[in-house]
């Protein structure tokens, strides 16, 4: 009964933290822990710029973010068209 609540609050969870970008780079100083999302950042701002490997890493980075929403697509969509009616 609660699958759909937690599958939604998971995946968006999931989401916000894959995106992070501001926390990591305040809390980390070592270039090889940065997570992918400012090691994208340190990448495009080297010259020259790679404008193909730059679309790559994006394209990379997002398929996790894919697979994640296509695994829960159905308890998302329950969770959300159910939330706030009361409906069971």
């Amino acid at each position: 009964m609660t699958l759909p609540t937690v599958a939604t609050v998971g995946t968006l969870s999931f989401i916000g933290s894959w995106n992070d970008y501001v926390w990591p780079l305040m809390v980390l100083t070592n270039s090889d822990q940065f997570p992918l999302q400012v090691a994208i950042t340190n990448i495009n701002s080297t010259n020259p710029v790679y404008m193909n490997q730059v679309m790559a890493i994006l394209t990379i980075s997002t398929v996790p973010l894919v697979l994640v929403y296509i695994f829960f697509q159905k308890y998302l969509t329950q969770g959300m068209g159910s939330a706030g009616n009361g409906d069971k």
